[in-house]
C-alpha cells in the first residue's frame, strides 16, 4: 500500500492545498530525496525541511514548526507504516514552492495504509492522568502546518 502525505505551510493563511497538488508544472526549486526508513537518518529529512523553509523565506520560528511537522510525519512512517519485513524500506520526501508564499512537502512510502480518522484525538488534559499518549504526533503535525492531507494510493 502506498501512502502520500502532504504538509503545507504558508505565510498567508488563505491558500489551499489544491495549489500544492495541482501544481504539476516543472518546479526548478523542487528537491526530492529517497531516505532509508531508519531513525538514525531522520536528520536528513528534518534538516532539509528547515533549510528549504528558510530558503523559501520563512522566519526561524516558522521553519522550526515545519521541521517539527516533518519529524513527526517521518517518525510515524518509520514506526507505524513501514516494516523491516518489507526488505530495506525507504520513503521519499519532496519539497516544492506551492505559491509565492508557501511550500509543499510530500512524504511517500510503500507501507501500511494510514487513516488519520482512526487515530485517537489527543487531549493534553487527560494524557498526563492516564499515562497513555496517543495521537500526539498527528496533533502536532496539524498544529504546525496549515494543511495536512493523507492519501492512500492503493
Amino acid at each position: 500500500m502506498r501512502t502520500d502525505e502532504h504538509l503545507q505551510r504558508h505565510r498567508i493563511e488563505d491558500k489551499t492545498s489544491r495549489e500544492c497538488m495541482m501544481n504539476r508544472e516543472p518546479n526548478t526549486h523542487e528537491i526530492r530525496m529517497t531516505i532509508p526508513a531508519n531513525e538514525s537518518l531522520l536528520h536528513f529529512a528534518t534538516g532539509a525541511a528547515r533549510q528549504y523553509a528558510e530558503l523559501a523565506g520563512f522566519h526561524e520560528e516558522e521553519a522550526y514548526k515545519i521541521e517539527l511537522a516533518v519529524e513527526e510525519a517521518v517518525m510515524n512512517v518509520i514506526h507505524h507504516g513501514l516494516s523491516e519485513e518489507d526488505g530495506a524500506p525507504t520513503f521519499e520526501i519532496s519539497f516544492s514552492i506551492s505559491t509565492p508564499s508557501g511550500i509543499c512537502i510530500r512524504i511517500r512510502e510503500m507501507g501500511l495504509p494510514f487513516d488519520p480518522s482512526e487515530v485517537s484525538h489527543y487531549d493534553p488534559r487527560s494524557a498526563p492522568l492516564n499515562g497513555v499518549v496517543t495521537g500526539l504526533g498527528v496533533h502536532l503535525i496539524r498544529d504546525m502546518v496549515d494543511v495536512v492531507e493523507y492519501r492512500n494510493l492503493g
